[in-house]
């Protein structure tokens, strides 16, 4: 067996404006012609996403606290933590 026949999984992390921006026209075009499965994970349901909260700020957050940030965040995990530092003082 050559190079040429031998199978590879790549697997590649990233977020989608990244990949828009910057790797879509550096490493894609490559192999946009390989067979090639995409997943994308959604943000943190508001249940899901009052939980992290309650965990950062050590109490049960109000509603309108966990809308707030949900809306501005779509449940985003790395964004709500931005989200979040000024109700953290």
């Amino acid at each position: 067996m050559n190079g040429r026949d031998a199978k590879i999984l790549m697997l590649l992390v990233f977020r989608e404006a990244e990949l828009y921006f910057s790797l879509r026209l550096v490493v894609f075009p490559r192999f946009s012609r390989a067979h090639n499965k995409r997943i994308s994970l959604g943000g943190l349901s508001r249940y899901a996403l009052a939980e992290r909260i309650a965990q950062t700020i050590g109490q049960t957050p109000q509603g309108s606290l966990v809308e707030a940030i949900y809306e501005k965040t779509c449940g985003k995990p790395l964004v709500y933590q931005i989200a979040l530092r000024p109700w953290l003082g």
